[in-house]
């Protein structure tokens, strides 16, 4: 009997991609910089989520990833773009966000062969965001510069 592939996430996907001008990281503060403080809350529903459907809060170190998961076990590329709307949120200087996003995924045959559509788990999610200071980030920017 043949052993079933590992299902890639999005997050999987994103990390064997070569970026040409993007360099990746898992330093939250490199990847965004000027943010002293964040909080990411989000409530999955959909297939393979634990009912009743609880709140997992991601804080900035545990933000080291351009994707959350998704709970589908048919799910392929998966999950929510995290990344994204926090660099919308620091690009239009919003402090606090609330909306929702359907995951990225497809469902797919278990050895993903066949693509059935799109996977339908739904992320709620609630960011929070404290800027630094002009002068903090400043300083901090002007050390990385200094290191290289």
């Amino acid at each position: 009997m043949k052993k079933m592939k590992k299902r890639q996430s999005a997050q999987d996907i994103f990390h064997e991609t070569n970026f040409l001008f993007k360099e990746k990281t898992t330093d939250f503060d490199k990847a965004i910089p000027g943010i002293a403080e964040i909080f990411v809350d989000v409530k999955e529903t959909g297939d393979g989520v634990n009912y009743p459907p609880h709140s997992i809060r991601y804080t900035k170190g545990f933000l080291n990833r351009e994707y959350l998961p998704c709970s589908n076990e048919q799910c392929y590329g998966g999950g929510l773009a995290i990344a994204d709307i926090i660099r919308e949120m620091v690009y239009d200087r919003k402090t606090i966000l609330e909306g929702s996003a359907r995951c990225i995924g497809k469902e797919g045959s278990p050895k993903g062969r066949r693509i059935y559509g799109s996977c339908y788990n739904e992320f709620e999610y609630k960011i929070q965001i404290k800027y630094k200071q002009q002068n903090q980030a400043t300083s901090a920017e002007k050390k990385d510069e200094e290191k290289k």
